[in-house]
């Protein structure tokens, strides 16, 4: 464990500032060795490491345990959905994973379940200045209703897109691209093309939306 993560858990432990100088004292050696093994990022040894949990009364491994409970994860899937015409999906997408914390979803982020949230990297500048190209959206599928205006990503012709949308009372959709450049598209009720709705973007993790 290097000196960035013992500092880390410390600090959320005891809710205190930690400084490198109280690291050393807990260590029983100088701020200067300290500093350097901070500087070279290496692993702090075991004997120094029980020296500090015994200083603090803490236990390392469980509060990395504890730390690991509070976050999620979410699936990063590898499907692009377009911001102008549409991409086509011909293969099975590579899925990685993005880990937020618990706290950072119940405070800042309004979706149906943590469970729902899934991220997808926009691709195309008809959003543009919201969203550009290769920006990560965070989209809630739990939100599969379009009543509310709002950016979806969603699937016409088994192309994948993302627009805003904006449904009128006579039950016509607009689709609406945020880049002036690009014409709004417009479906009624009568309209032949089928959509459906992946999901709603609720965050723009790339920049604030």
């Amino acid at each position: 464990m290097n000196i960035s993560e013992i500092q880390e858990l410390l600090r959320e432990s005891k809710k205190s500032n930690i400084t490198l100088s109280d690291i050393a004292k807990a260590a029983g050696t100088s701020r200067g060795y300290i500093s350097k093994i901070a500087a070279k990022n290496t692993p702090l040894g075991l004997n120094k490491l029980k020296m500090i949990e015994q200083y603090y009364n803490v236990d390392f491994n469980a509060l990395i345990s504890t730390k690991k409970e509070e976050c999620i994860t979410i699936e990063h899937i590898g499907i692009k959905p377009s911001c102008g015409s549409g991409t086509t999906v011909e293969q099975e997408p590579v899925i990685k994973p993005i880990v937020l914390g618990n706290e950072v979803i119940s405070h800042y982020l309004r979706c149906t379940n943590p469970a729902n949230l899934k991220a997808f990297t926009a691709s195309g500048d008809s959003m543009s200045p919201v969203i550009e190209d290769g920006d990560v959206l965070l989209v809630d599928i739990g939100r599969s209703d379009i009543n509310n205006s709002g950016i979806y990503v969603f699937c016409s012709n088994n192309e994948w897109r993302v627009k805003r949308f904006n449904l009128k009372l006579d039950g016509t959709l607009e689709i609406i691209s945020d880049n002036k450049r690009y014409k709004k598209e417009v479906l009624t009720p009568n309209s032949k093309v089928e959509i459906k709705i992946i999901g709603r973007v609720i965050k723009n993790m790339s920049r604030g939306l």
